[in-house]
Formats: structure tokens, sequence, C-alpha cells
């Protein structure tokens, strides 16, 4: 057998097949922030929360506000600058004064967060000291008028303790103080496949007081729009995993004092949905996500919340 005829022929081979298969590998796209000091973002944020009370649904809290992101420092970390330029809020019930104060508190004093670098992870609040000098004065100005209304004293205190709660530190803080843009920056620091979804394994709380839930993110990059090429739409899902249902099912018929026979379990499981969904409009070219919408259904035993974000991002003017 002539051996070196046939090396010379896997070679020449193989000279062929790893250029064809480097062409196969799979296609991603990261996406990454491109923010550099002094830039500025501006962006309508609508949103809406429906409580439901044992089946019976309530009135829908709905807003809409104007807002705008200037990076005051791209250095080791971002420093954003949110400020909340004007909140309009519609309710088909009075709204609680100390609702409506929180609510508006973004309004007269931005917010400074810095995020770190690689995957807008939220570190910390810039401005937490004035900010929780002002949730104090207004915690102050609020305790009187809510007793004045008719309150009883120790559920004013119990209210007026959650808020002290919220500034407690400044990473709880952070937390709080940023959920209506956190879901905006989500798909930064990541890789997606192309072709195919991207699976990540996470935590999220657990509503009965636990331990937090095993869950999965799914994301997947839909089918272009040929006539809009820069485009990419990227969908988003999050599901608990099964065994990790069961379990906070179980844990729910401890708290109300019943057995966690299998059809008990069952029947626990199926008056369960805990579902998050968002999709994503990010712009190759600007290297920018434009648009952004998620819902968030939190319902247990006919009870809880559905809430929805949606953000998108406009020109600044004078408004902004």
């Amino acid at each position: 057998m002539n051996r070196s005829g046939l090396v010379g022929g896997v070679l020449a081979l193989l000279a062929m097949v790893v250029p064809a298969m480097a062409q196969e590998e799979d296609e991603t796209l990261t996406i990454m922030p491109t923010w550099e000091q002094g830039d500025r973002i501006c962006f309508d944020l609508d949103k809406s929360r429906t409580m439901f009370r044992s089946g019976r649904e309530l009135p829908t809290v709905s807003s809409h506000s104007h807002n705008s992101f200037e990076i005051l420092s791209d250095d080791d970390d971002y420093v954003v600058r949110w400020t909340v330029h004007n909140v309009e809020i519609e309710s088909a019930i009075p709204m609680d004064d100390l609702v409506k104060r929180i609510s508006t508190i973004a309004t007269e004093h931005p917010m400074e967060f810095v995020f770190g670098r690689d995957a807008i992870s939220l570190q910390r609040l810039q401005n937490f000291d004035e900010l929780k000098d002002l949730i104090e004065a207004t915690i102050a100005k609020l305790t009187p008028l809510l007793q004045a209304k008719g309150m009883p004293k120790p559920q004013v205190d119990q209210i007026m303790a959650g808020v002290a709660q919220m500034f407690s530190d400044n990473v709880t803080a952070a937390a709080m103080m940023s959920q209506d843009i956190a879901g905006m920056f989500m798909p930064y620091g990541y890789e997606f496949f192309v072709d195919y979804g991207t699976q990540i394994d996470t935590r999220i709380p657990n509503p009965a007081g636990g331990e937090a839930l095993a869950a999965v993110e799914t994301w997947f990059i839909a089918e272009p729009n040929p006539a809009e090429p820069n485009m990419v739409t990227i969908e988003w899902a999050q599901t608990i995993e099964p065994e990790e249902m069961t379990r906070f099912a179980r844990e729910l018929l401890a708290m109300m004092g019943q057995a966690d026979a299998a059809d008990n379990v069952a029947q626990a499981i199926e008056g369960i949905e805990m579902i998050r969904q968002a999709e994503y409009h990010y712009d190759r070219e600007k290297e920018l996500l434009t648009a952004a919408y998620i819902v968030s259904e939190n319902l247990v035993m006919d009870s809880g919340r559905i809430e929805t974000w949606e953000w998108t991002v406009v020109e600044c003017d004078e408004e902004h």
C-alpha cells in the first residue's frame, strides 16, 4: 500500500473539508452596550398593572412617561442618570397619596445608577444618600396625612416601615428603583445563536417565601424582515422547571394548611400561572436596543397580577 499517497489524499480531503466546516459554524449575535460619556437616550415608557383577587379582576392602573438617560461616565463602569420628565397616571379608582408621591419621586429627583460595562449589571445607586433623604422626608410628610384620613396608626406604621425597608441599603434601593428600566437592558451582554434558541439557567424569587425557584430563560431570534435588514427581533420567555413547580405547589399547600397529596398538588399546579415573556428590537447599525415589551403574569389560586412594560426609544426633544 502506498502510505504516502494515502496520507496525501487524506490531507487533500481535509484541506477541502475544514474550510467548509469553518463556514458552517453557528452564526451568533452578541449585544453589548456602546455608550460613551455625554450620550443621551430618550424613550417613552407605557406600563400597566391589573390585580386579581379570588378570580375577580380589579380596575387596571396604567401610566405613560417620557424618560431620558444621560451617560455621565464610561470609565470602569457606566454611570447613568435616569430622568423621568413627566408621568401621566390613569386609574379608575382613586390612588393613595403615598402611591402617588412615591411614583413621582423620579420626576423631581433624577436617579444615578452605576452599571457594569459588560452586561449592564446593576451595581448601585450613586446618589443613594440624597434619594434616601428624600424618601424619609416624604414619609414624614405623609404619615400625619394618612392618619388624618382615618387610617389606623398600626397600618400607617406598617406601610411606612415597608417603604423605609426599600431604602435600608443601597443594593435593595437600586433594585427597587430600577424596576421600570431593568427589563429594557436585559439582552445586553448575551451571545445569541441566530438559527436556533439560546437557553440559560436562572433562579427567580419564590412567592411563597421559600428557596428561589429554578427556571429557564429561552432566547430566540425571529426571522428577519427583508424590508428592515438592520433590525433584529429577539423573543424571550422565562418558565419554571417542572420539578420546581411541584415544590412550589407543595409549599403553597403547606401555607394553606392542606395536605400535599398528589391530587392536591396537581390541582394547585393548575392554579399557578407564572409566565414572563418579552420581545426586543435591536438595530445592528446603531448598536442600540430601540424597543422592548414585557408581560409578566403572576397568578396563584386566582389571585395575583398581570403587568406590562413597553419601552420605545424616541428622538430627544424639549420634552425629554
